[in-house]
């Protein structure tokens, strides 16, 4: 354990560096940056209507509490550009409601 927190192991008398935190903090902060954070969402919002105002979007997540769409959203884009020039918009018109564009941690 003590080996794990310097970042190595032995194992059959062979040290190896443990890269794996670095490596998945990485894919975080990639994620992160191609995802756009949704709020005041419409009731009735559907994947397709977030498609519609963001058609290079790669993959939709809509939170939820207790089985409820809670009004919140994540748009993951293909790249870091795509999300800021999302992000630039500051909010998009779905269905009647202005929704809220905002950058943060990816929950998805």
């Amino acid at each position: 354990q003590a080996a794990a927190a310097k970042g190595e192991v032995t194992l059959a008398g062979k040290t190896a560096a443990l890269k794996i935190a670095a490596v998945n903090e990485r894919r975080m902060d990639d994620r992160n940056e191609r995802s756009v954070k949704m709020t005041d969402c419409p009731v009735g919002m559907t994947e397709n209507d977030v498609r519609e105002a963001f058609p290079g979007v790669a993959r939709v997540s809509f939170v939820e509490r207790n089985g409820t769409f809670a009004g919140v959203a994540w748009a993951r884009f293909a790249t870091a550009a795509e999300a800021q020039a999302a992000l630039s918009r500051g909010t998009v018109k779905i269905g009647n409601e202005k929704v809220q564009l905002e950058s943060g941690e990816s929950k998805f």
